[in-house]
């Protein structure tokens, strides 16, 4: 199993609105090996969460983020 990560890895967040707790939903492809759904980690605050839900398809990732995590704080879009 090729651990090395590829050059051509790459990861996309997607905006998914909700009601409750939020869920975030991204996409990672990687040419190579391919993706290693064990290693989908969600860090934020100090906190990590695991994946919920990955599609080796689609290359979908959904976090789901449990009621224990803390609240995310709001935030301003990135400077291009």
């Amino acid at each position: 199993m090729d651990q090395r990560p590829d050059a051509a890895a790459r990861a996309r967040a997607h905006d998914a609105r909700a009601t409750g707790r939020p869920l975030i939903v991204a996409q990672a492809v990687d040419s190579g090996a391919g993706v290693d759904p064990l290693s989908l980690v969600l860090n934020y605050n100090n906190v990590l969460v695991g994946a919920s839900a990955y599609d080796p398809f689609t290359g979908l990732i959904v976090f789901g983020i449990p009621n224990a995590a803390p609240t995310f704080k709001a935030g301003k879009p990135a400077r291009s």
